[in-house]
């Protein structure tokens, strides 16, 4: 009666598991499995039942191992076995075995009982999440934009990326909550920890965010990030994760090329001014030009004038009296007279002489082209005293180095303009020219002690003289610089 009937043990075995059924008795052969078992392993129900307690569907690499977990079953240790089983075909496949005692009435154990599902699949999807997991991980590490990922303003997480950029380890990092990293303030002067709580909340609600964020690393540095804020829920909590690329160095670019770009706006303007005041500049020149060439042409003229004076009122005067005298000598009107009117046109003819050669002296003194500049001046400054009464005393000498009879020239007719306006306005009648070799080239000034003159007047009214040794000497790369005040004269040169 305590037998249980062979009928009752396939009512047992459950013919339409799914899983893999078998019993055995207590020597370990098949007494039943069921179809599903058969279809695992691709034995037959005739081939498994009443076989060896070495079966089938043991991989003979296996066998030790599961001749001892059946052995232990057998024993009465009825926990759950993970196992390698092998089809028909050889191919091996994994399994989980959960045996349990069929037990008697009186509690002894008649047969052992056991499900085997194939965890074939189980198994594969394990593997491809692992798989999953070391690309995920391994792309996690590998970015190169930092990756932090946070709970509760707390960073659980982050990648190799995220230590680079501020430069503290991983484990700082995640021992630390996170607002002990943020600054105190963004710019434009929001708070950052309420500025990020605002994000947190914009992105939790499926928005996900982007923004520039400024910290600073371990060292104090500034650091930029552009950063794009999602959330996401695992296991029923909620995540943030903070992607931040590094911008710091494109910002700083940026600014330096604003920063540039202001300065050459400021140098365009400055630029665009000073060609504005050289246009003005230009064209004040040009009407200088205008008036210095109308002036020029009436010196021109004045200057004809006077020396047609000088010719009619000196030599024609002179030679058309020694022209009488002469004429007089050939016709005899003066009788035994004759050496007297002799010697009279020698001296009107010796004054006609004197005083071309003067005129000479005075448009173009032959010694300044045939004994140098300096010797020129020292003439010139007797040539002062003896017509117009001013001293001059000239200072300083120059090396034999001939000098371009176009700069000599110049500076000759300059000096003279000068000395003629010291006795025209200085109220003095002494003036000092010095001569000198400086580094930038040749320096001659013109000074006296007289009452001295307002300079800007004098400019504004153009005097002719100033303009035309400025102007004569611009094509020389010279310049002329005038100083003087009213009421103060110079001191002379030593």
């Amino acid at each position: 009666m305590q037998v249980i009937s062979k009928e009752n043990l396939r009512q047992l075995s459950f013919q339409h598991m799914e899983d893999g059924f078998s019993i055995v008795d207590l020597n370990g052969v098949h007494v039943d499995v069921n179809p599903a078992l058969c279809r695992m392993t691709g034995f037959t129900a005739e081939e498994l039942v009443g076989s060896s307690p070495d079966h089938l569907y043991w991989p003979p690499e296996e066998r030790d191992r599961i001749q001892a977990a059946f052995a232990r079953t057998l024993s009465g240790d009825l926990s759950q076995i993970e196992l390698t089983f092998m089809h028909k075909s050889g191919k091996r496949f994994p399994v989980i075995v959960n045996p349990f005692a069929i037990r008697a009435p009186d509690n002894s154990v008649l047969y052992y009982g056991a499900t085997v599902v194939d965890i074939t699949q189980q198994e594969a999807m394990k593997a491809e999440l692992r798989d999953s997991e070391v690309r995920f991980r391994t792309l996690f590490e590998n970015a190169g934009d930092a990756i932090a990922i946070m709970q509760n303003f707390q960073i659980i997480d982050c990648n190799k990326r995220q230590e680079q950029l501020y430069g503290y380890s991983r484990e700082e990092i995640t021992s630390r909550p996170l607002l002990e990293f943020l600054p105190p303030t963004q710019p434009g002067g929001r708070n950052s920890g309420e500025l990020y709580q605002e994000l947190v909340a914009a992105a939790r609600s499926g928005t996900p965010q982007k923004f520039e964020w400024h910290g600073r690393n371990i060292d104090g540095n500034p650091v930029i990030t552009e950063v794009t804020l999602t959330t996401f829920t695992l296991g029923g909590a909620s995540y943030e994760q903070a992607t931040a690329r590094d911008i710091t160095q494109r910002k700083q670019i940026e600014a330096q090329l604003l920063n540039l770009n202001k300065t050459l706006e400021k140098r365009v303007a400055q630029r665009t001014d000073e060609l504005e005041k050289a246009c003005a500049e230009l064209h004040q020149k040009n009407v200088q030009f205008r008036a210095l060439a109308r002036k020029l042409t009436q010196a021109e003229e004045e200057e004809r004038k006077r020396i047609a004076r000088l010719i009619h009122d000196n030599q024609q005067q002179l030679l058309a009296a020694a022209k009488i005298k002469t004429e007089m000598l050939v016709e005899g009107l003066h009788g035994s007279n004759t050496d007297e009117i002799s010697r009279q046109v020698v001296g009107i003819l010796e004054q006609a002489l004197e005083s071309t050669r003067s005129l000479t002296m005075e448009l173009a003194p032959p010694i300044l082209y045939g004994q140098g500049f300096v010797t020129a001046l020292q003439w010139l400054g007797r040539w002062m005293e003896d017509n117009h009464h001013i001293q001059v005393a000239v200072v300083g000498s120059l090396p034999a180095t001939p000098m371009s009879p176009d700069i000599s020239s110049v500076l000759f007719r300059a000096v003279r303009e000068l000395l003629f306006n010291v006795g025209k306005h200085s109220g003095v009648r002494k003036a000092y020219v010095a001569i000198a070799r400086t580094d930038q080239g040749l320096e001659v000034s013109v000074s006296d002690e007289g009452v001295g003159f307002d300079l800007a007047n004098v400019l504004q009214d153009r005097s002719y003289g100033l303009l035309s040794i400025q102007e004569q000497l611009i094509p020389l790369n010279g310049r002329l610089d005038i100083s003087s005040v009213p009421g103060v004269g110079l001191v002379p040169p030593s």
